[in-house]
């Protein structure tokens, strides 16, 4: 046999134990906003213990103002003999430097303003460079890494693009 075989046996086998996804009833325009505004839990280990912080995900608002404070920060351009020769500068360590600072400040921000229980340690903070500075003395690099995937999450899955087996993600469908 050449290349690939398909799938064999054991991998149905597999997919029929899959517990078929929930069919949830409609949600009205309110549950689906609370949904999204409720507070959620991250769990990680950290030196061998478990721990629970508790976080929500960003707005969309919140999410825009972050966008722009990454976008504020542009690399510098070496001109051409013509516009069209232009070009910019991806590699000028100034630039480097101020969009490192850009998306620390951003982070920090997200997680600031997502993380309750942060935030409560210093709830009148209000400039974004004492807000870096709080938010990244509080943790490793590794669980800022983290409390940043959840709190940016969408936490909508795509049932029906993985699970190929249905259109509706359930074998009985």
């Amino acid at each position: 046999m050449s290349g690939n075989a398909g799938p064999t046996v054991g991998q149905f086998d597999r997919v029929k134990k899959l517990k078929p996804m929930k069919k949830n009833s409609a949600m009205t325009f309110a549950e689906i906003h609370k949904l999204c505004n409720e507070v959620k839990n991250v769990e990680l280990t950290l030196d061998e213990r478990k721990c629970t912080i508790q976080f929500r995900r960003l707005t969309a608002a919140e999410r825009q103002k972050l966008e722009c404070i990454t976008d504020e920060v542009m690399p510098p351009i070496i001109k051409g003999i013509t516009p069209e020769q232009d070009r910019i500068e991806y590699t000028n360590s100034e630039f480097i430097k101020k969009k490192r600072i850009s998306n620390a400040k951003a982070r920090a921000l997200a997680i600031y303003w997502c993380v309750p229980e942060l935030r409560a340690m210093k709830p009148d903070l209000k400039e974004y460079d004492a807000i870096m500075d709080f938010v990244q003395s509080s943790f490793p690099e590794a669980v800022l890494v983290i409390l940043e995937q959840s709190v940016s999450g969408s936490g909508i899955t795509t049932a029906e693009m993985v699970n190929f087996t249905s259109s509706s993600g359930s074998p009985e469908s």
